[in-house]
């Protein structure tokens, strides 16, 4: 039984992971960019800081949790994630 409930959990990521993929795909084709940079890891991020036209420092903003985490306030860390990944995808 509990193989099945962790198959169909893996089953409905993968199918939100792969339409989060399409609709990534599309927007970085709307902005002019190529569809392929919505996959590379790091560079997408990269990517849509320069689609929302802000400075470069939004891009470290992303890294803010794991940064964070070393001095112990991750907390905090996830707190400017959300709010940069917010101010970006807004913009």
């Amino acid at each position: 039984m509990m193989h099945k409930i962790i198959v169909i959990i893996f089953l409905i990521a993968l199918v939100i992971g792969i339409l989060q993929l399409i609709a990534f795909w599309k927007i970085y084709k709307k902005a002019g960019k190529g569809g392929w940079e919505a996959i590379v890891p790091f560079y997408c991020n990269w990517v849509l800081v320069e689609i929302a036209e802000l400075n470069w420092w939004w891009f470290l903003a992303f890294f803010a949790p794991l940064i964070t985490s070393f001095i112990g306030l991750s907390w905090l860390g996830y707190l400017v994630y959300f709010f940069a990944t917010f101010t970006v995808y807004y913009n």
